[in-house]
C-alpha cells in the first residue's frame, strides 16, 4: 500500500480519467480496420518476429486488435466492460485503475516477447512461438477485481434475472477454465492455442499481483486479529447482558 501511495503521489497527475473509454475506442479502431482495411489491421498485431525486424510499433498497436468478430454479444460485453471500468475507477481512483490496466498490458507484451525468445532459444527461432496478444482476457479478468469489491451487488441479467456479482464471477472463472482447456483442440495451430492459454495466465497473474499488492495486511497482524476478536466478544457479551435484563423486566 505504501508503495502504491508513493507512486500515486508522484505519477498520479499523469493518470488518464475514464481510461475504459480509450480502451473501447481502440477496439472501435480495430474493428474499422479489420472490416475496411484488413492489410492495415494486420500491421497492428503483436508479432515478436516482426518486432525484432524493426516493426516496434506492434508493441503498442496490438491493443487495437479485436477479441472476436462483431456481434450482439460483443456489444453487450463492451457495455458491461464500460460499467465495470467506471466502477473500478470510482472505487480505486483514476491512478490505480490506470495502473491495473496498464500493468496487464505490459505483462501481456513482455510475456509474449519472452515466450518468443525462450522458445526460439530452445527450439530455434524458425520454430519459436509467436503468440497473439489481446486485451480480451485483461478486461475479462478485471471482473474479478470488480467482484472482490462488490460481491453482494445485484444486477439484472438480460434485464430479467436478478443475480449477485459473486455468482457471475464464478461463471467468469468457469469461462476462463473452459477457454484454457478448449485451447488444446487447436493442435494444428500451436501458437494460437498457447496464445489463449498464456493470455489467460498473464491476465490472471496481473489480477493476483495487483490484488495482493493493494491489500491492507495490517488487518492480518496478530494484534489486529486479537483486537477484533476481543471486540466481537465484548459485543456478544453486551447483547447477552441486554437479553438477561429484558428477561428480568
Amino acid at each position: 500500500m505504501k508503495l502504491l501511495d508513493k507512486l500515486e503521489r508522484k505519477f498520479g497527475k499523469y493518470a488518464i480519467p475514464h481510461l475504459i473509454l480509450y480502451v473501447l475506442g481502440f477496439y472501435i479502431i480495430g474493428y474499422i480496420l479489420y472490416y475496411m482495411a484488413p492489410g492495415a489491421y494486420q500491421l497492428l498485431e503483436l508479432n515478436p518476429a516482426l518486432v525484432c525486424k524493426g516493426q516496434v510499433w506492434r508493441l503498442f498497436t496490438w491493443v487495437c486488435t479485436i477479441p472476436q468478430q462483431l456481434n450482439i454479444f460483443i456489444i453487450f460485453m463492451f457495455t458491461f466492460y464500460y460499467f465495470i471500468g467506471n466502477s473500478l475507477e470510482n472505487a480505486w481512483g483514476t491512478f490505480r485503475y490506470n495502473l491495473y490496466m496498464v500493468s496487464g498490458m505490459i505483462i501481456m507484451t513482455v510475456g509474449t516477447m519472452l515466450v518468443y525468445f525462450l522458445t526460439g532459444f530452445f527450439m530455434g527461432f524458425e520454430h519459436a512461438l509467436s503468440i497473439p496478444a489481446t486485451t480480451y482476457y485483461v478486461n475479462l479478468v478485471s471482473f474479478f477485481a470488480f467482484a472482490t469489491l462488490f460481491p453482494e451487488m445485484k444486477i439484472m441479467l438480460m434485464g430479467l434475472i436478478p443475480i449477485k456479482i459473486k455468482w457471475l464471477a464464478y461463471l467468469d472463472a468457469a469461462i476462463l477454465v473452459i477457454d484454457f482447456l478448449k485451447a488444446g483442440l487447436y493442435r494444428d495451430f500451436p501458437a494460437y492455442a498457447w496464445g489463449i492459454r498464456l493470455s489467460i495466465l498473464f491476465s490472471v497473474g496481473n489480477f493476483l499481483i495487483f490484488f495482493f499488492a493493494t491489500r491492507d495486511y495490517r488487518k492480518l497482524r496478530p494484534k489486529e486479529l486479537k483486537r477484533k476478536h476481543n471486540y466481537k466478544k465484548q459485543v456478544r457479551n453486551a447483547k447477552t447482558s441486554a437479553g438477561h435484563r429484558c428477561d428480568v423486566c
